[in-house]
């Protein structure tokens, strides 16, 4: 072979790599190309601002639920800050593009670094990436998650690489002061140059020169730990994250995918994570030289992380990518999967997986809301009602849910809000409390009008209790709904000063036709669109069903069995919609999906149990009652003692 072929093989064999991994980076940059749906972010959006005119906040903030001096510490203040500005300039783009940038840059690094080291092949490393986009799909929604996975790139692409030392001592450094004030994880950056000095002392011990000294690594690691402590709060910020740690009734995430996500099915691509654990566990034993405690001990934190909560799982790709990437390498030595055969499977993942995101597949499959594409997607948020709140004589105190509380201080300056998705603000118990009275427990309603002195309900439709809220509240007499457009239902008390609202049929007709409309298009376009799924739709077949008003039930939950199938939850209000209708016969049939699809849930089974009766089908009826039973015994026999009952129409 003459010496230019020779030296061709290498630069083809590289080029091809990097043509692969630009493929990969490509599906994670279009992972994360959709509209906003997920309502964390206009609460970090509303801090922000509220830090630009009053400075860093140390007690509530932006709510009139709790008293202004109740104490707060803004972890992500940094953050807020930086989103709050992006958005003035560039808007729902501009920030969906930043989350796009800081996720695609870590994953860059971390490339670059794995092919850099020679310990992974390119297909290797293209394969990880298609892992870590499948496993990011379900949350790649803006957010401080998101831009914190730059500093842990960072400092695993420069610790790991080694030879990076002279510019790592500097960047490191300032990266962990950024780090700090972006997301709680921060005090993962002393722990991971904790691990490298601990993995450079042992190859100290064997008589070997790592590259960068363990004294060096050790002092680095002192210095971030300290540097930690460069926030508005000080010391002040790790004992308010240790107590939220210790009390889970105040470390909770509300920045779930979307209100009614759990409302869907698990779909294959919700199992990526235990493929990933598995390739973590084949990767320790198929490594054969010696494991970095660095290198492995960040694939074992965020394999814990993994597991451990789903909220941190974009984190969790983070620090498991190396790697996966490295054991998928080490792996290929026992199952003989040469370059090709390699580089093969590598493309067909990742074309798969490009497949799967342009087309929207996997925003219906995870029971999102989002569409493909950039901008705010308005019927996930009360954008609608917000024109109704501000309009003038609208009462000035409102209580609202917590996905809705972020945009509504966002849009609506100067109006205080009752709540929001800080859920280390407000605390599991306030949450609850606020449902229980929503849904008509008396004692926790009377506390909650006493307590507040409201006079209008912003209800959040894609809430799956909102039906129940909105039967208990028209049934209690005093409540009256006034506006209602699938995304949003408002409702105001029942008195004179309100009687504007409650007599405007242009307003509520506005409502219901922004309801039509998205009706028609899911009806026209239906699966054409690359979208996820209708919240207005969703929200309103919660409402219709909630009110009694089944024919309308039926005809939406009939639109979202066929192009949301997996959606368990519209299986089940179908049912009920056509129980209540008389058409046992077809609710026998859906009930029967219902069941199968939400298994350890007795709600199908009670409801299949009055169907088979209404037939004369005893001896069914009896075993899903039985079914019921060994389920939830308590669930049952609250059922059968207080039968839902259609709720009062209104005038």
């Amino acid at each position: 072979m003459s010496n230019e072929s020779a030296n061709a093989a290498p630069v083809t064999k590289r080029s091809t790599a990097w043509v692969l991994t630009a493929f990969g980076l490509l599906a994670l940059v279009l992972a994360g190309w959709r509209t906003i749906a997920t309502p964390d972010i206009w609460t970090h959006i509303a801090t922000g601002r509220d830090i630009y005119a009053h400075g860093i906040p140390h007690a509530a903030t932006l709510t009139f639920a709790l008293p202004a001096n109740t104490p707060w510490v803004d972890a992500t203040w940094l953050y807020d800050l930086s989103v709050a500005a992006l958005w003035k300039f560039g808007g729902a783009k501009l920030v969906t593009l930043a989350h796009i940038g800081a996720v695609m840059l870590a994953f860059a690094l971390l490339s670059l670094a794995a092919m850099r080291r020679g310990e992974s092949e390119g297909w290797s490393v293209v394969l990880a990436l298609a892992m870590t986009t499948w496993l990011l799909l379900p949350s790649f929604s803006p957010g401080p998650l998101l831009c914190a996975l730059v500093f842990p790139a960072v400092f695993l692409a420069m610790l790991w690489r080694g030879s990076c030392w002279k510019c790592a001592r500097f960047v490191l450094p300032a990266m962990q002061a950024a780090w700090t004030g972006i997301h709680p994880s921060f005090l993962l950056g002393p722990a991971l140059a904790a691990l490298f000095a601990a993995d450079a002392w042992l190859e100290e011990r064997r008589g070997s020169k790592p590259q960068i000294p363990a004294m060096s690594l050790g002092i680095l690691a002192g210095v971030l730990l300290l540097l930690t402590l460069a926030n508005p709060y000080g010391f002040g910020l790790h004992l308010w994250l240790a107590q939220l740690w210790l009390d889970p009734t105040r470390n909770i995430s509300l920045d779930a995918a979307s209100a009614f996500s759990s409302e869907f099915m698990p779909t294959a691509l919700g199992f990526s994570f235990y493929v990933a654990l598995a390739i973590i566990a084949v990767g320790l034993v198929a490594i054969r030289q010696r494991l970095s405690a660095g290198f492995a001990g960040a694939a074992v934190i965020g394999a814990f992380l993994l597991v451990r909560s789903g909220t941190l799982t974009p984190l969790s790709a983070v620090l498991i990518f190396p790697f996966i990437a490295t054991s998928l390498t080490a792996a290929s030595v026992y199952i003989e999967l040469a370059t090709r055969p390699g580089k093969i499977v590598a493309a067909v993942a990742t074309a798969l997986l490009l497949g799967i995101i342009v087309s929207g597949t996997h925003l219906r499959s995870f029971g999102l809301a989002s569409r493909f594409g950039l901008g705010i997607q308005n019927d996930a948020v009360p954008a609608d009602a917000a024109a109704v709140i501000t309009r003038t004589g609208f009462p000035g105190r409102m209580l609202n849910l917590a996905a809705d509380g972020g945009f509504l201080a966002t849009r609506i300056r100067g109006r205080e809000i009752f709540c929001d998705t800080r859920g280390s603000l407000y605390g599991g118990a306030f949450y609850d409390e606020f449902a229980r009275a929503l849904v008509g427990e008396p004692q926790a309603m009377s506390a909650l009008e006493n307590s507040y002195h409201a006079d209008a309900i912003l209800l959040d439709c894609a809430w799956p209790l909102s039906g129940n809220a909105a039967h208990a509240l028209i049934a209690q007499g005093r409540w009256a709904l006034a506006y209602f457009d699938g995304t949003s239902a408002i409702f105001l008390r029942n008195t004179i000063a309100n009687l504007q609202f409650l007599r405007d049929r242009h307003l509520q007709q506005g409502g219901l036709a922004r309801l039509e409309a998205a009706r028609r298009e899911l009806e026209e376009k239906g699966a054409k669109m690359a979208a996820g799924n209708s919240s207005r739709l969703i929200g309103a077949g919660h409402i219709f069903l909630g009110l009694g008003r089944f024919a309308e039930a039926e005809t939406i939950y009939r639109l979202l069995t066929h192009y949301s199938p997996r959606m368990h939850g519209a299986w089940l209000g179908l049912g009920i919609a056509q129980e209540q209708l008389g058409q046992h016969t077809d609710a026998i049939a859906t009930l029967q999906t219902a069941a199968k699809m939400r298994g350890k849930d007795p709600l199908p089974l009670l409801w299949l149990n009055s169907a088979f009766r209404a037939v004369g089908q005893t001896k069914e009826a009896d075993d899903a009652l039985v079914r019921a039973k060994e389920i939830n015994p308590a669930m049952t026999e609250v059922f059968l003692k207080n039968p839902p009952a259609p709720a009062p129409r209104q005038k």
